[in-house]
């Protein structure tokens, strides 16, 4: 197997109780096969309480899923923040999905790609942390991944070709946010460049179509709404967050582009990219901010980080990352309406 990933991914640690939210509310928590026959074989009234629980997976009887509460949690989570699985069972307790996020594995044939999801905090005072362009690392090991047909294998060789290139492109990019939206236009023939916009009323639309995950899209997307027409983001965005905006772009690129292998295309990918940054930025700009609460600042404010505490205009463009990343990144849905003509 190869292995591929991003420097900074060695470097995340969950903080638990130092982390201004929580990993249990605001998406369905899927229980993976092994996990699913370890909770139907569990006695006494937790394990009844998961046999009532659980409801099979439309799409694969195998698995399953625990639903939210009316409140948008985990039904598991309890008063204390805290997840009565683990305070029972200890790590057993924990399905797939909770012992590796924010981790991702992404799996074809015998490449792996390996990452951290920004809709976690400190993922994101990791990702925000540097300004450099990411680098990625490459390693291998004797493990065989899954067989491909020849076909296959010289479409996976195809698209890495084109990441790559484009990769190193934003790597050695230097200019403004609007013209780097302007190269990933240029990669390929899009019929519709979404930055091309005048306005924001078309992306907003869209956006406010999304499946909502997040309790505080509506509010960011009131914000959105009262930007004036015609000006949008783009001449402000063309000032502080430039490194930051390549650093997303990149991060995009290498999370989104194995999408092409099962059937999307370029294009829907550049596009899913350009949309992607310009809602991040769109939410910075509308003046949208977390709660104390629920901001990024929390990590710095409970001594969870070693590092200086950034402008607050730096951690208003974190919080608008993780309001994107949790809103749209967690449902299929919502990613595919970011690639659509």
């Amino acid at each position: 197997m190869i292995y591929e990933r991003p420097y900074y991914y060695d470097k995340f640690h969950c903080i638990a109780g130092d982390c201004p939210m929580t990993c249990c509310a605001g998406w369905e928590v899927d229980v993976d096969c092994a996990s699913r026959e370890y909770f139907l074989s569990l006695e006494g009234p937790l394990g009844d309480e998961l046999r009532a629980t659980m409801q099979p997976t439309p799409e694969d009887e195998d698995m399953a899923f625990f639903p939210l509460t009316d409140e948008g949690n985990c039904p598991f989570l309890d008063d204390q923040g805290l997840c009565r699985l683990y305070s029972a069972y200890g790590e057993e307790g924990f399905c797939q999905t909770c012992s590796e996020y924010p981790r991702y594995f992404g799996v074809t044939g015998s490449h792996q790609q390996i990452d951290l999801t920004l809709s976690c905090p400190e993922a994101v005072r990791i990702f925000f942390a540097d300004t450099t362009p990411i680098t990625f690392s490459v390693s291998e090991d004797i493990m065989e991944g899954e067989e491909l047909t020849d076909e296959e294998e010289m479409q996976l060789l195809d698209l890495y070709q084109w990441r790559d290139a484009l990769m190193r492109k934003l790597t050695a990019f230097r200019g403004t946010t609007s013209e780097l939206l302007q190269l990933l236009c240029q990669q390929t023939e899009l019929k519709d460049c979404p930055c091309d916009l005048k306005d924001i009323g078309e992306l907003y639309r869209l956006l406010s179509s999304t499946e909502e995950l997040d309790g505080r899209w509506r509010d960011a997307l009131n914000k959105i709404s009262r930007l004036p027409d015609g000006k949008t983001a783009f001449s402000p965005m063309d000032q502080e967050p430039n490194a930051i905006c390549l650093r997303l772009c990149q991060y995009l690129l290498f999370r989104y582009s194995i999408d092409i292998f099962y059937g999307s295309s370029r294009e829907d990918i550049l596009r899913l990219m350009i949309r992607s940054l310009m809602t991040i930025l769109l939410i910075y700009h509308s003046g949208w901010e977390a709660s104390d609460a629920h901001s990024c600042r929390a990590i710095w404010e409970r001594g969870a980080s070693d590092t200086a505490l950034p402008s607050p205009e730096m951690i208003r463009l974190m919080d608008a990352t993780l309001l994107f990343s949790r809103q749209i990144e967690h449902s299929e849905d919502n990613v595919e309406l970011l690639k659509a003509l």
